[in-house]
């Protein structure tokens, strides 16, 4: 989408880095389950929050299961979070960021203590690389 109306209209492009190259460059994880749990509309993983609270030891014959399980958590957790929000909104409530949805997860550390570790995240809702709507989950220290 281009504005005519603004300054930059005529300055050139210097540099431009798709969601579709995050994916792949594995900047950013697509969370293949997200349908499953109700959203509407892709969710990714920053590559530092997947290695939080996703990403399991490979050597492990269940990581494939393991990882799918902590997949799983963080959307729940995230919808959980989503729909509250939502409720408060329909309330009535003025929230302050209506795209943002804050929410933590407590899994298991993937260090071998078997201690559980609560992670931080949000969630932003905003567009993709067509402008379509999209949700990317971060930890809070990312934008």
């Amino acid at each position: 989408m281009t504005d005519h109306n603004s300054s930059f209209h005529d300055m050139p492009l210097i540099f431009s880095y798709s969601r579709a190259q995050a994916i792949s460059d594995g900047v950013l994880v697509s969370l293949s389950l997200a349908p499953r749990f109700g959203f509407k509309v892709p969710v990714a993983i920053t590559s530092a929050g997947h290695g939080s609270a996703i990403a399991w030891d490979e050597r492990d014959p269940k990581a494939a299961e393991v990882a799918a399980l902590r997949e799983a958590a963080v959307l729940q957790s995230a919808l959980h979070a989503a729909k509250a929000l939502t409720r408060r909104q329909n309330a009535g409530e003025q929230v302050e960021r209506p795209d943002r949805i804050d929410f933590t997860v407590e899994c298991l550390a993937n260090d071998g203590t078997g201690r559980l570790v609560e992670v931080a995240f949000y969630m932003l809702i905003g567009p993709g690389d067509s402008a379509e709507p999209v949700g990317t989950i971060m930890l809070p220290n990312e934008d």
